[in-house]
């Protein structure tokens, strides 16, 4: 199966989710006109800096033997975590977004001048990460209805119980993250800061409907 690139990824604000990050809670939390006013401005200026991008690709299981899961001979995962996850599956989805560089950039710079501004852009980066993926599984879901077959509601990250974070280099290299701006440290980790990689399983329609 080919790579699939999404070089433009465009989301609603993930509103509630970024003043929850921001430690809001309604009901609970008080927040004047005014601080919200400066936090809608910070918003709607970290939401410019912006580039929002994706690749994923789907694999299919070839084996899975214990914890081991099998794709080729070249790409195979010892995780027991990745293996449960995966058990009914017949394919696996492998995905990589980044928010870009200018955001953590700002992040950066406002971080000992400015800690309001620098917390809000963080927590728009954070959000609008995790909404790619959603948006990515939302957009193979309408794929893969055409062939009776469906994502699980889980997805999993390197690092996750014992799914090693040295995955990381594996995933990066079968997604081609270069392509989309994302490098990757000697100790596995992604750069630009946010951007990330997650793996969830495809199923088979009646498969779900069983286990219901």
């Amino acid at each position: 199966m080919s790579l699939k690139f999404f070089n433009s990824i465009n989301i609603p604000i993930p509103q509630n989710q970024i003043y929850k990050r921001l430690g809001y809670c309604k009901g609970i939390t008080k927040i004047s006109k005014k601080q919200k006013q400066i936090i809608e401005s910070y918003k709607s200026e970290a939401i410019l800096l912006l580039k929002l991008q994706g690749v994923a690709l789907r694999l299919p299981i070839i084996r899975r033997i214990d914890d081991i899961v099998v794709l080729s001979d070249k790409i195979s995962f010892k995780s027991r975590l990745l293996s449960n996850l995966v058990k009914n599956c017949s394919e696996i989805l492998f995905m990589g977004v980044t928010a870009g560089k200018k955001i953590v950039e700002a992040i950066y710079k406002y971080e000992k001048t400015d800690l309001v501004r620098s917390a809000v852009y963080d927590a728009v980066a954070s959000e609008y990460t995790d909404a790619c993926f959603d948006w990515i599984c939302n957009y193979y879901k309408q794929e893969l209805l055409r062939e009776n077959k469906t994502l699980l509601s889980k997805r999993i990250s390197c690092g996750f119980s014992d799914f090693s974070i040295q995955y990381q280099r594996v995933i990066f290299e079968i997604l081609q993250l270069e392509r989309i701006k994302i490098s990757l440290t000697d100790t596995y980790m992604l750069v630009p800061e946010k951007s990330a990689t997650a793996v969830t399983g495809i199923i088979k329609m009646q498969t779900v409907k069983r286990k219901n």
